[in-house]
């Protein structure tokens, strides 16, 4: 990952030519400030610049992707309330290694010192586990966005189990002892582990896995794409390669054993108890009964999508949410069949080694807020954000539409569904109304609090960010559920210990923890990661609006050199992807999206830099960013920056580079080749360009992602559609290039943690 900034950095300094003496990498900053566009007015000291070498060894907290909380969380508290989890991650650029760092809080020392206000000594933390890994071998079969993850609290805090993939491992369940440090490993499973539950009860694992299928090539048979059906080969299942990263991925639900410590054993192999599945949540869907006889999961069994559920999915604003989850509405087979991406509730009985349907209706779309909730008999369990099927509402005149989703109370016994609580699906509406339903938490015996947003966000924006929420308890009582409203953080709800633990950071500050006293509402920054930051000059950041000549509306981060100098042009270079304004810009937007960018060290070598989101703050959500038409409008957008910059003599618009990775690598390469802009040099990164092998690819996708291809490029590759799939596909158009360009392709795709664009 870290030789690929390098690498992006040289193509561009070469092909751009931005140093051209050596007095330009010491020019100091004038007084002299633009009349629209505010630079840096202060005098440099001479310190160490911010390059690729601070970015990549910064360190940075990590999400625990803790399963105690509703959402991912950067800190995890044991039951009793005594011990905190924190975890860090920093690269090493030598090794071309990632280290990551758990560390152990005694929770009481953080709430004295958060309720100080950070007077009380700041509290050290304890090493508990170390990890160094390239994040490569392990990411083959789908591709965990962390080596640690899963974080688990057992046997009252004494032990905490976690899912590792170590270097060569794709990843399985291990069992650390807090007081001892001995590491020992529960599972060995040929394909990665999704999702894990223990029952020290009946000493049983439970756990969903990748199936590495024993055969010689991924596709046996043909896959239909578009009017046809190909042999498709994209290599051998146990290599590790397209054949488990993409469309042929299955998982199963294994049981094994859980030993003692003391038995002297090897570490078990799993015994599969359910059928293949297809898909199954990002989020942790795998919840045991108290008693550990059933087990609750999400995920999508290995067969079409049954006809009928089409009316789960609706048409809204043009997009037709069926085929985006793999179903398809469309009579001629002009996309073909998909994977079935519509998650439903499974049980799994776990004595009997066996697995099924609890109803026949899938979860809310994506599945990403849905859950479930075992209560203290292991008898019932709450199930949220499901449809169900017609069955349920005797009565069809009074039974609500079929897009709606419910929490429901199910008897596994007597196989009953009860529901209580009916509203709309926010990830479905893409635009989150008032008294949207996000998280549940079970809290006590019979208490299920369901956090409610209250500001509403269009669509594109993230549905789990900057939210203003109130509480709804719903409690269960003899003549059945009943609920009432809290505004504020119910006491009730499932805080082991009066502390909230958060990671702060903007664009120009680097993240670090902080704690805050629940009771007092003080708190204090609990960690100083990266003291050495104080003594490098760091570019700074800052948002930069305009308004294209479409009038459309834009807004990237700007990045001036730290010696800026009003007398002379800098060369540009743009990057497409996300603008995250709440993140510490390195290089680029986001932590988890590092190579190919390498924003502010490019500032510190004497670029201007723009980082641009692919879509306006101004957007008619019913046309595809990826299509010619938004294309266009991409276009406009770049070349009303570049002159604004211009205009206002910041850069030469002779000297443009662009980069762009995954979707932003498309984007550049659609710039490069149609757009007219006068670019020198380009970096076009793991791109999702839109060729015949993306489109065969879309067999294994969803139909949506095939419709993508086509609408995109406005044909497919064959018959009538020929013709303007040559035309409009910029992988044709190479002849136009007059830029330097540089090509990138990873082995592992870097993505971010739960980010939506």
């Amino acid at each position: 990952m870290t030789n690929f900034l390098f690498r992006a950095y040289a193509i561009l300094a070469s092909a751009i030519l931005v140093i051209s003496d050596a007095e330009s990498a010491t020019i100091r900053l004038t007084n002299a400030v633009p009349s629209k566009t505010e630079v840096p007015s202060s005098s440099i000291r001479k310190m160490e610049s911010f390059g690729v070498r601070q970015s990549i060894e910064m360190k940075q907290p990590w999400y625990l992707n803790s399963t105690d909380a509703p959402e991912p969380q950067f800190a995890t508290t044991s039951p009793d309330g005594k011990s905190s989890l924190l975890l860090t991650m920093r690269g090493d650029l030598s090794s071309g290694k990632n280290h990551y760092t758990l560390w152990l809080y005694d929770t009481e020392e953080l709430r004295k010192f958060a309720a100080s206000g950070g007077q009380f000594p700041r509290p050290q933390g304890r090493p508990i586990f170390q990890l160094s890994t390239n994040d490569f071998s392990h990411t083959y079969s789908g591709g965990p966005f962390l080596p640690i993850r899963e974080l688990r609290w057992q046997d009252h805090g004494a032990l905490i189990s976690f899912i590792l993939a170590e270097e060569g491992d794709a990843g399985d369940i291990y069992l650390l002892d807090i007081s001892s440090g001995h590491l020992r490993r529960l599972t060995k499973s040929k394909g990665q582990v999704v999702d894990y539950a223990i029952s020290k009860e009946n000493s049983v694992v439970v756990y969903l896995a990748n199936v590495i299928q024993d055969c010689h090539v991924a596709f046996l048979e043909p896959e239909k794409v578009g009017q046809y059906a190909f042999p498709i080969h994209t290599g051998a299942c146990e290599n590790p390669g397209l054949a488990q990263r993409f469309p042929r991925q299955r998982m199963q639900v294994f049981k094994a054993p859980l030993h003692s410590e003391a038995e002297d054993t090897q570490t078990p192999v799993g015994v599969p108890i359910s059928g293949l599945l297809t898909y199954a949540p990002d989020q942790s869907t795998l919840r045991l009964s108290p008693d550990g006889r059933w087990a609750t999961l999400l995920a999508s069994p290995d067969s079409s999508l049954p006809a009928h559920w089409s009316k789960y999915f609706p048409m809204i604003s043009g997009i037709d949410l069926w085929t985006e989850v793999g179903g398809s509405r469309k009579s001629s087979n002009l996309v073909g069949e998909g994977l079935p991406m519509a998650p439903q509730f499974l049980l799994v009985d776990v004595e009997n080694g066996t697995t099924a349907p609890i109803f026949d209706a899938p979860a809310g779309f994506s599945a990403r807020l849905s859950d479930s909730h075992w209560l203290p008999d292991s008898r019932t369990v709450i199930l949220t954000h499901t449809h169900l099927p017609d069955n349920v509402f005797p009565d069809r005149n009074s039974a609500p539409p079929p897009e709606k989703i419910h929490f429901v109370e199910y008897d596994v016994y007597e196989k009953k569904l009860t529901p209580f609580h009916t509203f709309d699906d926010p990830i479905a509406l893409r635009s989150i109304l008032n008294e949207s339903v996000m998280t549940t938490e079970l809290v006590g015996a019979g208490q299920l609090v369901a956090r409610i947003r209250n500001n509403p966000i269009q669509r594109g924006q993230n549905v789990m960010e900057n939210g203003i929420y109130s509480y709804r308890v719903f409690e269960k009582l003899a003549d059945g559920w009943k609920s009432r409203e809290s505004r504020s953080v119910p006491n009730t709800i499932g805080r082991r210990a009066p502390l909230v633990v958060s990671v702060r950071e903007d664009l120009n500050t680097p993240p670090d923890y902080y704690v805050e006293d629940a009771e007092s509402g003080r708190g204090a920054r609990l960690t100083d990661l990266n003291p050495e930051l104080r003594n490098i000059n760091i570019p700074e950041a800052r948002i930069f609006k305009w308004t294209a000549g479409d009038g459309k509306q834009w807004k990237a981060a700007l990045i001036l050199p730290p010696t800026f100098n009003r007398s002379r042009r800098y060369p540009l270079v743009i990057q497409i992807h996300c603008l995250r304004e709440n993140k510490f810009f390195r290089d680029a937007s986001d932590p988890a999206e590092t190579a190919p960018y390498a924003g502010r060290a490019l500032a510190s070598a004497g670029f201007v830099v723009l980082h641009v989101p692919a879509i306006p703050e101004t957007w008619d959500s019913s046309t595809r960013f990826d299509s010619p038409q938004g294309y266009h409008v991409i276009f406009e957008g770049l070349r009303s920056a570049i002159d604004k910059l211009a205009e206002e003599n910041l850069v030469d618009p002779e000297r443009i580079g662009i980069v762009g990775w995954s979707g932003g690598g498309r984007t550049a390469m659609e710039v490069l080749t149609k757009s007219g802009l006068n670019i020198g040099a380009v970096v076009v990164a793991d791109a999702a360009t839109f060729g015949p092998l993306s489109y065969f690819l879309s067999a294994g996708w969803p139909v949506e992602k095939a419709s993508i291809v086509e609408e995109s490029v406005g044909g497919y590759p064959w018959g009538d559609g020929k013709q303007q799939w040559i035309e409009n596909n910029s992988i044709y158009l190479l002849d136009k290039v007059r830029a330097a360009l540089r090509i990138e392709t990873y082995y592992r795709a870097v993505r971010s943690l739960g980010m939506m664009c």
